[in-house]
């Protein structure tokens, strides 16, 4: 089923007996989520409702391949698994940004299953699009299941490689924030209009989604078609602002870069750093004030700039989200937010609760230590208890059953008993918490203490000998 030629952006209008729709809308999105209006529906029905599939944010692929017209060559094509569901309603698949002078594109059954192209999987295409040029695409509606290749080939191109971006969108049968406001009631054969929302927050800059309509009758009979396929594109924002990682551990690095889109006018960025994180270091030269930083940036082309911030003070584990406010011109101020960063700090450890406990005990005592405040770093953390004495007759604390205690020996009485409890994740461990254990002096004399029945005795004994005269031998 080739489907060369077709093109998104073509405001083609496919005609059925029951509806009429655009074939295809192209939609410029400016912020995550919005709505906007298609003309030109018609439908022979008078009731109507909406068909709706999508949206789904279509994956890049990008690569860099050699160019050779033979076929099977590593170094001349990009392959790229796929496998299409029942549930599938729309397979989109483009190039974008292709620097060779010809791409050709197929998607193939994948009849070997190992997910390499190979002359057994060259026939049968599911699509193909060929020719001069790299605009290359196919979108099919309802597509057949199974498991298939896609297969980009650098037929021509520059001998030092050329580069491409593959997208692959499957729209499914569900609704993921597409919405359509349109009537419920039209004359049959008279244009009307309605409007398709989109809400779709994790939408980036330069994103592209896919959603799949179509006008059915209410008459409970199953509607074919015809269908509206929109593209909906993010446009690429005046500052975007990405992190070169998503969790780390405290102490490490964050570096932030920030990418100016080319603009005629003068940038103007604004941040500021919460007091956990520190500044390490800033490209473009901004003014610096405590936290705060500022960057006035003359006009001209796109540029990035890094900035290493350094997270040695976080303890306890926090997620990072730095919001750069900007100004272009006279234009309004907005703002970039930066992907959140989870930095992970360290576990904590906890005796009754505390920090420092203080307990009081008797000999023979066995204490249940209650280690229950504790806590990893990160939800789900497993944790493991390691107790060390530091002062005090050894009297070691057990650890067994989940739980802690600790027997107070008979000749620690009087004594006190000093311990420090560590907790570990696995990754790193806690600052100390420690216990003070005061033992009680022993009411029968135990521990050094002089008991009454002992002095009684004493004084009897000194009494009888004053009794008795010494005599000469």
């Amino acid at each position: 089923m080739p489907c060369a030629g077709t093109h998104v952006r073509l405001p083609l209008t496919a005609r059925l007996s029951t509806s009429s729709v655009p074939a295809s809308t192209h939609i410029e999105a400016s912020a995550n989520q919005g709505t906007q209006r298609i003309d030109g529906l018609s439908s022979s029905a008078p009731k109507l409702q909406y068909g709706l599939n999508g949206w789904t944010i279509a994956q890049r692929y990008p690569a860099k391949l050699i160019p050779d017209p033979r076929f099977f060559q590593t170094a001349n094509e990009q392959v790229v698994p796929l496998a299409i569901t029942s549930h599938t309603r729309l397979l989109v698949v483009r190039i974008l940004d292709g620097t060779a002078d010809d791409l050709d594109l197929y998607i193939e059954p994948d009849k070997l299953a190992n997910g390499t192209d190979s002359p057994a999987d060259f026939n049968n295409f599911l699509c193909s699009s060929t020719g001069p040029g790299t605009d290359k695409q196919c979108m099919i509606v309802n597509p057949t299941p199974g498991s298939y290749l896609v297969v980009v080939h650098d037929v021509q191109g520059q001998a030092s490689g050329d580069t491409h971006a593959l997208v692959v969108a499957q729209v499914e049968d569900k609704v993921n924030g597409l919405s359509m406001d349109g009537p419920a009631s039209a004359t049959p054969g008279q244009p009307f209009a309605t409007n398709i929302g989109w809400n779709l927050p994790k939408l980036q800059s330069d994103d592209l989604a896919y959603a799949l309509f179509s006008v059915e009758q209410t008459n409970g009979t199953q509607d074919i078609g015809p269908f509206g396929i929109v593209e909906l594109h993010r446009a690429i924002d005046p500052l975007l602002v990405t992190a070169d990682a998503s969790d780390v551990l405290s102490g490490n690095n964050i570096t932030y870069t920030l990418h100016l889109a080319a603009t005629s006018a003068p940038t103007t960025i604004d941040v500021e750093l919460p007091s956990t994180l520190s500044l390490v270091s800033a490209e473009g030269n901004p003014a610096i004030s405590g936290n705060h930083m500022s960057w006035n940036l003359a006009s001209g082309n796109g540029t990035t700039l890094k900035l290493v911030v350094g997270t040695t003070s976080v303890t306890q584990t926090q997620t990072v989200s730095l919001t750069f406010a900007y100004r272009q011109g006279s234009s309004a101020g907005a703002n970039a937010v930066a992907p959140p960063v989870l930095v992970e700090g360290y576990p904590v450890a906890r005796i009754q609760g505390s920090a420092a406990a203080t307990l009081q005990a008797k000999v023979g005592d066995s204490l249940s230590l209650d280690t229950s405040g504790s806590a990893g770093a990160r939800d789900g953390d497993t944790l493991q208890f390691s107790w060390r004495q530091i002062a005090g007759l050894n009297a070691p604390v057990t650890v067994a059953n989940g739980g802690s205690s600790l027997n107070v020996p008979n000749e620690a009485a009087g004594q006190t008993l000093r311990y420090e409890l560590v907790v570990s994740n696995g990754r790193r461990d806690s600052t100390p918490a420690t216990l003070q254990v005061t033992v009680a002096p022993n009411s029968s004399g135990g521990g050094g203490a002089v008991s009454w029945p002992f002095l009684i005795a004493m004084l009897m004994a000194l009494t009888m000998r004053r009794a008795v005269k010494p005599t000469r031998d």
